[in-house]
């Protein structure tokens, strides 16, 4: 559904991990990878672009923030 929506923002592949994540993790849990996942892309992002490394139409892969905020969430909850 959040592909549907996000006009093809977010990748085939960035669904397909989510898809597999949530297949080991609770729901409750899969609400909070995606939170963390998503806001450590997002400073990920504006630090990249406040540096001109990356321009605000360039896109970056969301697989990586997803797995960093699945190890957040199995740690904190």
């Amino acid at each position: 559904m959040m592909y549907a929506i996000s006009r093809k923002g977010l990748g085939e592949g960035d669904v397909k991990f989510m898809a597999a994540t949530g297949l080991f993790v609770t729901i409750n849990k899969i609400l909070g990878v995606m939170l963390y996942g998503s806001i450590l892309a997002a400073l990920t992002g504006g630090i990249l672009i406040l540096t001109k490394r990356i321009g605000r139409k360039d896109t970056m892969p969301l697989a990586p923030f997803l797995y960093i905020g699945i190890i957040i969430t199995e740690l904190l909850l």
